[in-house]
């Protein structure tokens, strides 16, 4: 489990000297550590942690880097300033075959001991966007190492003293990706398509200063009189300053932007509307970390975000000013040109408000596969935002996006997870599905401006539409929902949260007949969260099943060379060994020559030397 691996530093104290290591002559100088055996016994933690060492160390471009996913334990562990680490290189000179490794007499160190770097210079060293993260350089390597082929070793410190040494083994981890599942559609059997209507439509942006009801600042209009359906218009005060001049000036500008589109344009059919922009407000207080605020009245609202100087407003209202309209265009759209047709359907149902043909569109639209563009229009998606009767459906057109970091899917997402209290049963399961994709896919890129957008979609709303349809949603759609949801506890550090999560998506799997992909997939999701024991259980029992996969044999054979599970009662670390090399002897040579650190174990040396060095 994600906690058990929440303080992995401490678990490198407790790694047994599995590697056996050697290095070249070098300096005597340990920079003043010596050994302790009184200050590493506080340091215990589960066997499962000692492996993450693998996936937290690395060299790149000369520089000994350490990533880890919880900056706060890295304060809790390193809590003192004669508290640090420092690592130790090998190189693979020293695990020849052919002779006997030799190792440096130290009980600090086996190789090359870099200096070492305590608390302050190691938090110092952080440069990780996320601030929950920690990425930082804690070594350079030397000029005369920089051709060698190295490996790095870390040295706990611990007030001063050297706590136990270790060395990495990188195993393949990673999370479960979603699974597809076709989801269920309201079928309108009753409505006709229609081949007359609205075939396209354009946005047009327009940027309010403040207080002004006129703007220079707008996308070009275009100019199609004859072909004009219609107009809408959304015009934009911000919250900022009282609502009786808010109403005055997105009033004006509703009033300006008509003006500005009918000198290109021509059509009597104009929606207009015009209004204070509290729902891109409360998006940016969410954004912010401030939901709390959110839920004070307006008036009290205007008055805390007076007082905010931490924050840029004036460039929050900007954006609560910008403004759209949308000029829609008729036509006739043949049949044969499905997306077109069935797109100008729904464009033109969700204008004339006709629910039954926009259901119809957005039912065919998902059962062809054929993802809608308009769907990540703005004004396309204020419309969604009206009607509970197509949430069914339209969720299940937008699960089929690529782009599921759109600031207007996770607006409707939003919008939808707040009111679910208007959607029926079939609506709220897809729009879970929804969720758990977009979740998943947004925080598969947890960068800045990313971390802000998952904040208007926490667990928490999606926890309670689930609670109310439990018991109809069908399995899939909920594994689905623990997948999404534990990628988003993982990058705020919520450890209790995270449990259940794994818990049901680990119950799941057990209890289903896996293919070897499946088997794979499985043990790899073990691994990233650190159930390294769960892999073991789970693909030693395959061994001798002439269908075990070349996969799975190394994801077996990696995760019991990279800890102390390999001296498991009743597991035979030399049969996971030769299974590996059966299936695929160049990679098992490959891989084993990069890992040397392995050829410590000498029984591991000398079927090493015999399948690969020595033919």
């Amino acid at each position: 489990m994600r906690k058990q691996l929440s303080k992995f530093w401490i678990s490198i104290a407790l790694l047994s000297v599995f590697f056996v290591a050697q290095a070249r002559a070098q300096s005597d100088n340990t920079y003043g550590l010596k050994p302790s055996s009184v200050e590493c016994k506080n340091l215990m933690v589960s066997e499962n942690a000692l492996t993450t060492v693998g996936n937290s160390i690395a060299i790149e471009n000369g520089k000994v880097v350490l990533t880890y996913h919880n900056i706060e334990h890295i304060k809790e562990i390193f809590k003192d300033p004669k508290d640090g680490l420092v690592i130790d290189l090998l190189t693979a000179s020293q695990f020849a075959c052919g002779a006997e490794n030799s190792l440096q007499n130290s009980p600090i160190y086996k190789g090359k001991l870099l200096e070492p770097i305590y608390r302050d210079a190691l938090i110092k060293a952080n440069t990780a966007n996320n601030p929950n993260r920690y990425l930082g350089q804690v070594a350079t390597i030397p000029e005369d190492f920089k051709n060698e082929t190295i490996v790095p070793a870390i040295i706990i410190i611990k007030n001063g003293t050297a706590c136990h040494w270790s060395s990495p083994v990188q195993i393949p981890h990673r999370t479960f990706e979603p699974i597809p599942y076709e989801l269920q559609t309201k079928v309108e059997p009753t409505t006709d398509f229609i081949e007359n209507g609205v075939i396209s439509s354009k946005e047009i942006f327009f940027q309010f200063q403040r207080n002004i009801t006129t703007t220079k600042i707008h996308d070009l209009i275009p100019a199609y009189s004859d072909k004009v359906h219609s107009i809408e218009i959304t015009s934009y005060s911000s919250i900022e300053g009282d609502s009786v001049n808010n109403q005055m000036l997105h009033t004006k500008r509703a009033e300006f932007m008509k003006s500005e589109i009918l000198k290109k344009n021509q059509t009597s059919k104009i929606i207009i509307q015009a209004k204070e922009n509290w729902e891109k407000c409360m998006i940016q207080l969410e954004m912010l970390g401030k939901e709390s605020i959110t839920r004070l009245k307006h008036d009290s609202i205007r008055k805390v975000l007076m007082l905010d100087k931490r924050n840029n407003w004036d460039s929050l209202y900007y954006a609560q000013r910008r403004s759209n309209a949308t000029i829609y265009y008729n036509g006739f759209v043949d049949k044969k040109e499905t997306k077109k047709f069935l797109t100008m359907n729904l464009q033109t149902a969700l204008l004339e408000k006709n629910e039954p043909l926009a259901n119809k569109a957005l039912d065919s639209l998902y059962r062809t596969k054929l993802f809608c563009f308009l769907l990540q229009d703005e004004n396309t998606v204020t419309q969604l935002l009206n009607y509970p009767s197509l949430v069914a459906n339209a969720s299940a057109v937008l699960s089929i996006t690529d782009n599921f970091q759109s600031e207007q899917l996770i607006r409707y997402v939003r919008h939808w997870l707040l009111n679910s209290d208007q959607l029926d049963a079939l609506a709220k399961q897809n729009l879970l599905y929804l969720y758990a994709r977009t979740c998943k896919q947004l925080l598969n890129k947890w960068d800045v401006e990313n971390s802000k957008l998952a904040k208007v979609l926490h667990p928490s709303r999606a926890e309670k539409v689930l609670a109310s349809i439990q018991q109809s949603c069908p399995t899939v759609i909920q594994l689905d929902f623990n997948i999404g949801t534990i990628e988003y506890y993982t990058q705020i550090n919520d450890y209790k949260s995270i449990k259940p999560k794994f818990e049901y998506i680990e119950s799941y799997f057990k209890k289903q007949k896996l293919s070897m992909k499946e088997l794979e997939e499985l043990t790899q999701f073990y691994n990233h969260w650190g159930r390294f024991d769960l892999t073991l259980q789970t693909l030693y029992k395959e061994i001798d099943n002439p269908e075990l996969s070349k996969n799975c044999a190394y994801i077996l054979f990696k995760t019991t060379s990279a800890s102390e599970l390999r001296k498991t009662k009743g597991i035979n670390y030399m049969k996971i060994v030769k299974k590996a090399c059966e299936k695929d002897g160049i990679v098992f040579c490959s891989w084993v020559s990069t890992t040397f650190n392995l050829l410590s174990d000498p029984k591991l040396k000398a079927f090493y030397c015999e399948q690969c060095a020595l033919k």
